[in-house]
C-alpha cells in the first residue's frame, strides 16, 4: 500500500506509513468517504431542485395557497424536509448520528404536521 502523502511503500495491513507516519486509509474508509460524499451531493441537489420548484410555483401564481399549485408546493416542502435524512446517513459517528436522527425526526414531524394543516385549509 502506498502512502498518499509521501508515496512510500508500506505493507498491506499497515495502519501508518513507515516513512512519514501518516495514517493510511484502508479501502473501506475510502468507500465510506465516497458514499458519504455522494449522499451529501445528493442532498444538495435535491435541496436546490426543491427550492427551484418552490420559486417557480410562487412566480407562476402569486396566490398559490388558494390554487391547486399548493399541492406541488407542499410536495416540494416534504421532499426537501426528507432530504435531510441523507445528511444523517452520511454521519459516521454513532452518537452524533443518533442525536441528529432524533432532532431530524422531530423537525420532520413538525413540518409534516404544518403541511397537513395547510392542505386541510
Amino acid at each position: 500500500m502506498k502512502c498518499y502523502k509521501c508515496n512510500g511503500e508500506n505493507t498491506a495491513n499497515a495502519k501508518y506509513c513507515r516513512n512519514c507516519g501518516t495514517k493510511l486509509n484502508s479501502k473501506s474508509d475510502t468507500r465510506n468517504s465516497k458514499s458519504a460524499d455522494i449522499l451529501l451531493i445528493s442532498f444538495i441537489g435535491i435541496f436546490l431542485l426543491s427550492a427551484l420548484i418552490q420559486n417557480i410555483v410562487r412566480a407562476v401564481d402569486y396566490n398559490w395557497f388558494d390554487s391547486s399549485l399548493r399541492y406541488i408546493q407542499v410536495a416540494s416542502w416534504i421532499i426537501s424536509s426528507l432530504s435531510y435524512l441523507l445528511i444523517i446517513f452520511a454521519i459516521k459517528n454513532k452518537v452524533f448520528k443518533l442525536i441528529g436522527g432524533i432532532c431530524l425526526t422531530l423537525v420532520i414531524c413538525y413540518h409534516i404536521y404544518g403541511y397537513i394543516i395547510i392542505l386541510m385549509s
